[in-house]
């Protein structure tokens, strides 16, 4: 699972974003509404230090974003997220203000141990959504004493929301008997097809503890 630390050097941040501009990166780009989660893929045009912004290119030609709302980009090449305010969109680009400091990937504080065979674990969430749904099943992609990194389809990633709560069920194809809780961190999009459909979805879940 990732943990992230705050960087608020703005010479890393300007190399980050830079190297970024330099090797067009692929970075996602996306917002929360109440209704969806709004999601495009674009690469870095211009980096803009006097107004301290950015103009993204989409892939998709298409004017969605909402105003008033943040929005957020992910770098592929090194976990990095930016929660950004937008200040211009167009169907061919968006232009966003950056915060005073970024996410940066952190050493973890346990040692995290990748899966290699295809395992799925499933999860009750605490309190059911509005649709009734209660149980999920995921990809396990890692594992460590602090938390786990999963994977799961597009399908159901809608009804999740970071600080949603939930018990283990079933893991490794064996029930869980003891009360064991997660609680979901982050949500970022994972496969991405060379249309720039997003197929998947990682969720970091951290350990909560057991009762």
């Amino acid at each position: 699972m990732e943990n992230f630390k705050w960087e608020e050097d703005r010479l890393a941040i300007k190399e980050v974003l830079d190297r970024a501009l330099i090797k067009l990166e692929n970075i996602i780009i996306w917002q929360a509404t109440e209704a969806q989660k709004i999601i495009h893929n674009g690469f870095i045009l211009e980096h803009n230090e006097d107004a301290n912004s950015i103009i993204l290119s989409k892939v998709k030609k298409l004017k969605s974003f909402k105003e008033h709302l943040p929005v957020y980009l992910k770098f592929m090449t090194r976990s990095m997220l930016i929660k950004g305010k937008m200040k211009r969109e167009t169907k061919e680009f968006v232009v966003i203000e950056l915060p005073d400091r970024i996410k940066l990937i952190e050493n973890r504080q346990s040692k995290r141990t990748k899966v290699d065979d295809s395992q799925n674990v499933l999860f009750e969430k605490v309190q059911a959504n509005t649709l009734g749904k209660s149980r999920f099943s995921f990809e396990l992609l890692d594992i460590s004493d602090s938390g786990l990194g999963l994977k799961m389809s597009d399908l159901n990633v809608k009804l999740l929301t970071a600080g949603d709560k939930f018990r283990l069920i079933k893991m490794q194809g064996k029930e869980i008997k003891i009360k064991i809780y997660y609680r979901i961190v982050h949500i970022s999009p994972g496969d991405i097809d060379r249309h720039g459909k997003i197929n998947s979805y990682i969720v970091g879940m951290k350990k909560e503890g057991d009762q």
